[in-house]
């Protein structure tokens, strides 16, 4: 994993439920899971073919009970039963992420703890 994908895993308080919002090949969440910082994750991306690398991935880390991935927009993916309390946006610009967010805001649904690059 890269410098800044571990830094952004460095940022991830333990036993937090993430969700990782774009997260093409799911190398975040497999890296939290791997290293048991997290035993449970969302991996979610908008487009088809970065989650079927994220769930290929995923299998091949043998990690598909603990990461699920989900395939949508922003944080319409994550549902309050889901009790995530990180969300993890990374590489994308600012106002990507600040209508993401407020998106999720006026559908009622905050989160505790944000990590966004």
């Amino acid at each position: 994993m890269n410098l800044r994908l571990n830094r952004l895993a460095e940022m991830v308080d333990p036993n937090s439920r993430v969700a990782d919002i774009g997260t093409d090949h799911a190398y975040l969440p497999i890296r939290l899971v791997e290293q048991g910082k997290v035993s449970y994750a969302i991996a979610s991306d908008v487009a088809k073919g970065p989650l079927a690398n994220a769930e290929a991935d995923i299998q091949a880390a043998g990690l598909a009970d603990q990461i699920e991935t989900r395939l949508g927009s922003g944080l319409e993916t994550v549902k309050k039963e889901d009790q995530i309390d990180t969300v993890v946006i990374a590489g994308m610009g600012g106002k990507l992420m600040v209508t993401l967010l407020s998106e999720a805001a006026s559908r009622g649904a905050y989160y505790p703890t944000l990590v966004l690059e």
